[in-house]
């Protein structure tokens, strides 16, 4: 099956709305957080197949200072068939044509099969910290390599 990676649109939210709720409802996360998990990035992106069903998203704020990569998700069907690699290539072409240098994230630890992803694209961890319910988060920081447009 074939892809294509596209900005979010109205045609698409519902399906991604489904599937951010598929992906973090463990966490306590329903379709309707999605509204507000694409209010303050401001750019958001979709991974869709021919028969424009939603894949994968990402969400992420985009500046010259660095990005900050909010929430991300592929669908678990279609996990390691490089959904999740084109969406961060997209992401992170568009943060390098701002100008930025690096991107940032946070994650949780019993995320673990997206903790090896982000280390699979060269992020690095940065630090931990303890949500007020003692869940352990993970921040990861990938610095773009100046004369490397691919990453890895």
């Amino acid at each position: 099956m074939k892809s294509q990676i596209v900005p979010l649109e109205d045609c698409y939210r519902a399906n991604a709305a489904a599937l951010h709720e598929q992906t973090f409802g463990c966490i306590g996360v329903k379709a309707e957080d999605f509204e507000v998990a694409t209010i303050h990035p401001n750019r958001s992106l979709v991974a869709i197949s021919d028969d424009k069903r939603v894949l994968g998203y990402a969400t992420y704020t985009c500046s010259a200072k660095g990005g900050y990569l909010g929430w991300y998700a592929v669908a678990e069907d279609f996990r390691n068939h490089g959904i999740g690699r084109a969406l961060f290539d997209a992401t992170a072409a568009d943060l390098r044509s701002v100008g930025a240098k690096s991107v940032r994230l946070d994650t949780r630890n019993r995320f673990r099969e997206a903790l090896r992803f982000y280390l699979g694209l060269g992020f690095d961890i940065i630090g931990s910290w303890q949500q007020l319910d003692g869940e352990l988060m993970i921040s990861m920081r990938l610095v773009f390599q100046e004369n490397d447009s691919s990453q890895k």
